[in-house]
């Protein structure tokens, strides 16, 4: 299984997985959040985001994991 989540301004846009799944998106950055909205997660003050599915694209996330290898391998060629 596998997902990708983008990020622009520190804030989570879109979600997407090979599979359906349920995501849930723990920020840790608190600094100015009420108090009352934060939540204990593993020994952390934390923000939750509502929980919510992936979009399924089976094909895009294929194709983004197979950019990000292409670049990786590239790039150890470049370094040799």
């Amino acid at each position: 299984m596998k997902a990708v989540v983008f990020i622009e301004g520190g804030v989570v846009q879109e979600v997407l997985s090979d599979e359906g799944m349920e995501i849930l998106i723990v920020d840790r950055d608190t600094e100015g959040v009420d108090t009352n909205e934060l939540y204990k997660i593993t020994g952390d003050d934390a923000y939750v985001y509502s929980t919510r599915g992936s979009s399924v694209n089976k094909e895009k996330i294929e194709e983004i994991y197979k950019e990000l290898k292409e670049q990786e391998s590239s790039r150890r060629e470049e370094s040799k």
